[in-house]
């Protein structure tokens, strides 16, 4: 059984979850679980009963790092949700996407 503060992360992992889908970021849930190869059905009983251990930590980075997500909002919900504006964030992650793809195609060469 998850601690009331593991809990607490855990729903503000899922706000943001909710938030990234409603802004359409992500199309929905099994984007982001098959995107990062996580077990949908863990994901579904962990968004349903926050005090289960099957929360993965990890799961927070992918929020942190490809998406955004401020965390220290996800660990202590201080602070804003997101460490840059979100309208802004479509012009990041192209620009990182745009990268990967160009560091991937030097990588080949």
């Amino acid at each position: 059984m998850q601690n009331e503060d593991s809990q607490k992360i855990v729903e503000r992992f899922f706000e943001a979850i909710y938030d990234l889908k409603r802004r359409r970021v992500i199309r929905g849930k099994q984007t982001f679980t098959r995107q990062y190869g996580i077990n949908n059905r863990n994901f579904w009983v962990v968004e349903h009963d926050k005090s289960r251990d099957m929360f993965q930590m990890g799961w927070l980075s992918h929020l942190v790092r490809d998406y955004f997500v401020s965390a220290l909002w996800l660990l202590t919900g201080e602070g804003k949700m997101y460490t840059i504006d979100p309208d802004q964030q479509w012009r990041h992650l192209l620009f990182r996407r745009r990268n990967d793809i160009l560091r991937k195609t030097a990588d080949e060469s």
